[in-house]
């Protein structure tokens, strides 16, 4: 598979807008959401129509070695941490964010959702630091992966303060990092 891009567009500028009224965040999360991933593996991220960003040959024994440029994968880690974070940051900053996503209505159901989204950063910082960060940073990526969600998690949460109708939650930090913890722990578990 050669490495680099090879894939035609999956959306355009004008699916981020509602008929002329300006930036609407729904379609900009469908938008991501045919954008992103059909299939993550610890080398490749393999979008819909069989695109694939950034490729690395790594072993499971140990990330390969890595030199700088496109090649080495840190697109293909990086910029899904980039934009998983930005997506999260953008539904953060809404005053009713379930108008976007579903969420779980039952008492604590909101714990839940942090959990579940945030194991998912949490997988794809354990990527980008186990593949794409280095040897020294490869050895520690399970720690790395959950301090920087965590931090993530802390940084949305002082934000939130900000935002209209929204509040800051030291549980909801609590729950970001128990998800980020179970979804990098899984994940470094099921390549290892």
């Amino acid at each position: 598979m050669p490495h680099g891009w090879g894939c035609s567009a999956v959306g355009s500028a004008s699916d981020w807008q509602s008929e002329g009224r300006g930036f609407n965040p729904r379609q900009l999360h469908q938008f991501f959401h045919r954008l992103l991933t059909v299939s993550l593996t610890p080398n490749r991220l393999k979008l819909r129509g069989g695109c694939v960003i950034g490729f690395v040959k790594t072993s499971m024994a140990g990330p390969a070695s890595m030199t700088r440029g496109f090649d080495n994968g840190i697109w293909g880690y990086w910029i899904p941490v980039i934009v998983y974070a930005g997506l999260i940051f953008l539904l953060s900053d809404q005053s009713y964010p379930e108008k976007y996503v579903p969420i779980f209505t039952f008492p604590g159901g909101d714990k839940l959702d942090h959990a579940l989204e945030y194991s998912v950063l949490g997988v794809l910082c354990y990527r980008a630091f186990r593949y794409a960060a280095g040897e020294w940073a490869s050895r520690y990526a399970l720690l790395l992966a959950i301090v920087a969600a965590f931090g993530y998690g802390v940084s949305d949460e002082f934000h939130q303060y900000f935002v209209p109708l929204r509040q800051a939650d030291v549980w909801d930090i609590l729950a970001d990092t128990v998800g980020a913890s179970i979804g990098a722990s899984g994940w470094h578990h099921r390549w290892r």
